[in-house]
């Protein structure tokens, strides 16, 4: 027993305590202890909870002692030999309380164990490729082994990475963060599909692709993709495009007017854009934040824009002002009639009122045919002021609905002078009471319906159906 306890002493770094003679005894009924003792200390785990006879729980030396399971587990020379490797090779050991944790469930302790099974992970790390590919990315952190195992099995991943880094002078421990579940910014399939077509890396790796991967990330901030290697070989070897690049003023009118200029697919847009239209894009860009290539293209609407320009962007401009919602690619055509039936001068009116406005252009197609529509709508808002908005939108909804046309405007406005309410129901039944000559009768039914309506009567079935 004094053998016994001096050579767990000397394993364990501690002074001989004859506090601890009961505990040191137990332990002498393991014949496993003092091997256990030694792999702890061969792996770097520091000393095991050892203090009190009276402390001893499931997650001391004991339970592990115990665990027949654990320790075949722990004994395999395939284990002891991976921990080791991993030790020095990825810096990494299992610490004594990963060990403990593995007595009760899933621990990094556990995990290891699982990796020592795998032969793919076996022959990395005994080869060295293993370390050599982690050191890409940073420390090693055992929750992401998952995304290294696919590295590893590709056989000329180190060799790719390497390339990356001295030929395109990628810095992988920058771009590829370490995440729960995976690297960011690293596409595995693109990466694989680069590590297993031959024709595709060795275009890839040539000057000019190289050169043009240093020019787009230099002027555009472009961060490369492996899912994009196609497509940057691609652009790369097209003559036009290079030549557009090149020129300073399409450079800066990417990063000013392009939507996303750090991709590729945005970058690759310039060659659709005719010169005769760059002016008018920066201006999209710069005033009205729609970015080319965000929505819309220098084709169809932007078409139609560029023709109208000289009378939609002066009103489209005070609208902004006036802090309306609109999109001057989609209503190209309401603000052109807009313009071109002075409503602009009725939006200075209103301009403390965007809603209406912005209602105005989006149903300019309904509420006005000429010139006599804007004076009319100039009318309800002279005549009722905020009021009007809600008027001016009942009338909207009486045109839509086939109630009225825009020649009863006139009735509309008599009727607002009695009752400022308006449905298709009410103005078609004005509309005939008028041309009866009950018109009188009509307006006082409506009123005293009205009345009831904001007071406490009930109205009876026949005053409905009238």
């Amino acid at each position: 027993l004094a053998a016994f306890i001096e050579q767990v002493a000397l394993l364990r770094g501690e002074r001989i305590s004859l506090q601890n003679a009961e505990l040191y005894k137990s332990l002498k009924e393991y014949p496993e202890a003092i091997p256990l003792l030694e792999l702890c200390r061969e792996l770097g785990i520091s000393s095991l909870v050892i203090k009190d006879i009276h402390r001893i729980q499931s997650g001391d030396l004991h339970s592990i002692l115990a665990n027949r399971e654990i320790l075949e587990d722990l004994f395999r020379p395939e284990f002891r030999e991976f921990a080791s490797r991993m030790k020095e090779g990825l810096y990494y050991q299992i610490r004594q309380e990963d060990l403990i944790r593995y007595t009760y469930g899933h621990s990094i302790a556990g995990q290891v164990v699982e990796l020592s099974r795998d032969p793919v992970w076996r022959e990395g790390m005994a080869s060295g490729r293993a370390p050599e590919i982690v050191k890409k990315f940073g420390e090693f952190h055992m929750d992401q082994s998952d995304f290294y195992t696919p590295l590893l099995k590709t056989q000329n991943s180190l060799e790719v990475l390497e390339q990356l880094e001295q030929k395109f002078r990628m810095d992988f421990s920058r771009i590829g963060i370490v995440e729960r579940g995976g690297i960011r910014n690293f596409n595995m399939f693109g990466f694989n599909q680069l590590c297993e077509d031959s024709n595709l890396r060795d275009g890839f790796f040539k000057e000019h692709t190289i050169a043009f991967y240093q020019r787009v990330k230099n002027d555009f901030g472009y961060e490369f993709n492996f899912h994009d290697a196609n497509h940057l070989l691609t652009m790369s070897q097209d003559a036009e495009l290079a030549e557009k690049l090149v020129d300073p003023d399409n450079a800066s009118f990417i990063k000013e007017a392009f939507a996303s200029p750090q991709y590729l697919q945005s970058i690759a847009r310039i060659k659709d854009v005719d010169e005769k239209f760059k002016p008018l894009i920066r201006i999209l860009a710069k005033e009205f934040h729609l970015l080319y290539g965000d929505g819309y293209d220098a084709h169809g609407r932007f078409s139609a824009l560029y023709e109208a320009q000289d009378v939609v962007l002066p009103l489209a401009r005070r609208l902004k002002e006036f802090k309306v919602d609109f999109n001057i690619i989609q209503d190209v055509e309401r603000l052109k009639k807009a313009a071109e039936h002075n409503l602009p001068d009725l939006f200075e009116r209103i301009k403390e009122q965007p809603a209406l406005c912005s209602f105005l252009v989006c149903n300019v197609d309904t509420l006005v045919k000429d010139n006599s529509d804007v004076r009319f709508i100039g009318a309800i808002l002279g005549k009722h002021g905020r009021a009007g908005d809600a008027l001016i939108r009942d009338y909207a909804r009486c045109l839509e609905a086939g109630a009225i046309t825009v020649a009863d405007k006139g009735e509309v406005l008599e009727l607002s002078d009695s009752f400022r309410i308006l449905s298709p129901a009410i103005i078609t039944e004005y509309v005939r009471a008028k041309q009866s000559g009950t018109r009188e009768v009509f307006l006082t039914h409506l009123k005293g319906v009205a009345e009831k309506l904001t007071g406490s009567e009930t109205i009876s079935g026949e005053e409905k159906r009238r």
